[in-house]
């Protein structure tokens, strides 16, 4: 009986060496830190248990009696978590607990479209592209926060941001207007309003100037030639709109047949500025719109190296010397 006794002392010793030594090691067999994901469906601690098995969870049965004492499934919230790799039981249950959410890195480039971020949205969040696509169409929100289907490239300043996972489309809105708040400071409210232009309405100039040239030295220029335009009365005659009316971003070559669309983005037709930006404007054409360089220029036209600079001229004579040249030297290489 004293054998039996001591036995069962032994074995406990050992069950308690165990249990102290596997409440002090890590929970999970992974070589680094890891992104774990509970969404709708993960409500209880077996459904945190199955999804953490996929990551190599030790002794479930251990992690499910721990998660049951501190009542962590009535703290359970959808997120997007991150779990080191020297957590142990007791802190993964007191960061799924405590909804300790891993915040998601949202880049917003420039130039990009409505569908991308749309898209962008979906893969980053814990949505759906539809259900941002679906808050993009509600006027009424839309309304809410300043906006509507027509300005709401201007509220993309291009950045990358850092939100939480779980954000609903309308989270992620209101966060980047809070963000767009704090871009356009009294420093750039006081120079858009020497120019006489809203902040949406130099991210429309923008958005042009973003389209013409990717080269960031020559965008002052662009901009001072469009605002001189703007000035005088004369139309913008900006190919990016057009193509943007025609639904043809890639569209190489703009003919004459394509100056004819009926669309209030086509700056051909209608003087002024089109209805809103066309794009995403880029940091740098906004503030080569706040900044524009002072000239006389009226007149762009792309080089013909195709180095993607522009050639400027004052007059139209001027102009069409140098758009001929560029036209040749498009023949030359059958753009059409």
């Amino acid at each position: 009986m004293k054998k039996v006794i001591l036995a069962c002392l032994g074995l406990m010793t050992l069950l308690a060496a165990w249990l102290a030594y596997r409440l002090k090691s890590p929970a999970l067999s992974i070589q680094k830190d890891t992104i774990i994901v509970l969404d709708a469906n993960d409500s209880t601690n077996d459904s945190v248990i199955k999804k953490l098995t996929a990551h190599d969870l030790k002794a479930p049965w251990l992690f499910g009696l721990i998660a049951q004492k501190m009542n962590m499934q009535n703290g359970l919230k959808k997120g997007q978590y991150e779990v080191k790799t020297n957590m142990t039981f007791f802190d993964l249950c007191r960061l799924f607990r405590a909804g300790k959410f891993q915040s998601v890195d949202f880049t917003i480039k420039p130039l990009i479209q409505l569908n991308q971020f749309q898209k962008l949205y979906g893969l980053k969040f814990d949505g759906d592209s539809i259900d941002m696509s679906n808050c993009l169409k509600d006027s009424n929100y839309l309304k809410s926060i300043g906006f509507n289907d027509t300005t709401l490239f201007a509220l993309l300043i291009p950045n990358t941001y850092n939100i939480l996972y779980h954000s609903s489309p309308q989270e992620v809105l209101a966060y980047l207007k809070r963000q767009y708040t704090s871009f356009w400071d009294s420093s750039k409210l006081q120079k858009a309003s020497a120019l006489g232009l809203t902040p949406i309405q130099i991210a429309s100039l923008a958005s042009i100037v973003s389209k013409e040239s990717n080269q960031v030295n020559e965008m002052p220029m662009i901009a001072g030639m469009y605002l001189n335009r703007l000035k005088i009365g004369m139309p913008l005659q900006a190919d990016p709109t057009v193509k943007f009316a025609l639904n043809q971003p890639g569209l190489k070559r703009i003919l004459i047949g394509h100056l004819t669309i009926e669309s209030p983005y086509n700056t051909y037709l209608h003087k002024g500025l089109p209805p809103g930006p066309i794009c995403v404007p880029s940091s740098e054409a906004i503030e080569a719109v706040l900044n524009p360089e002072a000239h006389k220029y009226l007149y762009m036209c792309a080089k013909a190296d195709f180095s993607g600079a522009h050639a400027f001229s004052t007059n139209y004579k001027q102009h069409l010397k140098l758009a001929k040249a560029y036209q040749k030297a498009l023949d030359a290489k059958n753009i059409h």
